[in-house]
């Protein structure tokens, strides 16, 4: 049994930046194909309305606001806003949930959250009172809404939360503020981008997770997609599952693919090669998953 910890699809209503044509049926097709029997699903995040109209690198950071489920999208180049109501995810969350539902066997979904203190509430509140038995979780982007993650200081959940990791934004330090104080599951996306902190924090508490999306990706960018001294000691794909293994155990891995940026061609074939035993393979192909998502 193969299940993908971590994998997106784009909303045909919402307006992204990359691989807009990667559909529910695209990922449903793939999953035939390589035989991955259920997957964790979230929307595409690469919403055009986190990019500023006027130059594309510019930084548009989300800020919390004093009125009523209102957050604010603010250009910091052009000290302009570009945006002030309700979280903009929520109707993509909502698409997600109705064109998964003739599949809903085949997912896990999870809900994309904007990070801003004045509607997280909100959010959490409206779909754990109208959707609880329709989702898992919920995912968080720190560097998309430019903002460090423990400056979140209002989460009202305890379902598991995949977080996002990179090497250029947030510090570590930031996410782990966090992790130490969510009740929690938390999953670590991107293998923690071997950050040594984030290996002490998945090995050390419990409730703490790690996926290796997109193991590929990850081994061609090593140099620069993961942080020292880890990713000098990677010479081929499979020692990132090696590497991981040896930080943090077994228990606490999980297959991931990060489709449509990964391919699950490559992801399986790295996965394959690290010929484990049954034991293991078992543990990080599924189990760990139902761990992590409380569903033992």
């Amino acid at each position: 049994m193969l299940f993908d910890s971590h994998a997106h699809v784009n909303i045909p209503s919402a307006d992204v930046r990359f691989r807009p044509e990667y559909s529910i049926n695209s990922l449903l097709s793939e999953m035939d194909k390589h035989k991955i029997d259920k997957s964790v699903v979230m929307i595409n995040p690469t919403f055009r309305f986190f990019k500023c109209p006027k130059d594309n690198k510019h930084k548009v950071a989300v800020q919390d606001t004093d009125k009523k489920n209102t957050l604010r999208l603010h250009c910091i180049q052009c000290n302009t806003t570009l945006y002030e109501g309700p979280d903009p995810t929520r109707i993509y969350n909502l698409e997600l949930l109705e064109k998964i539902e003739p599949f809903s066997e085949r997912f896990f979904p999870m809900l994309t959250i904007t990070l801003s203190n004045s509607t997280i509430p909100f959010e959490v509140s409206f779909f754990e009172s109208h959707f609880s038995n329709k989702f898992v979780g919920y995912k968080v982007h720190p560097r998309i809404c430019f903002r460090p993650l423990d400056e979140i200081t209002i989460f009202p959940t305890t379902r598991p939360i995949l977080i996002h990791t990179g090497v250029d934004f947030p510090p570590t330090q930031t996410n782990l503020n966090f992790v130490r104080n969510y009740k929690g599951t938390v999953i670590l996306a991107h293998a923690g981008r071997f950050d040594s902190n984030f290996l002490y924090f998945t090995k050390n508490f419990p409730n703490v997770y790690i996926d290796t999306a997109p193991s590929s990706l990850m081994y061609k960018g090593k140099l620069t997609d993961l942080h020292p001294p880890f990713n000098t000691l990677i010479s081929k794909p499979n020692d990132i599952y090696k590497y991981l293994i040896e930080q943090i155990g077994e228990d606490k891995l999980l297959f991931g693919s990060d489709v449509p940026w990964g391919n699950y061609s490559d992801e399986i074939e790295i996965f394959n090669s690290g010929n484990f035993s049954k034991d293991v393979y078992d543990k990080i192909s599924y189990l760990n998953l139902l761990s992590a998502l409380n569903l033992n």
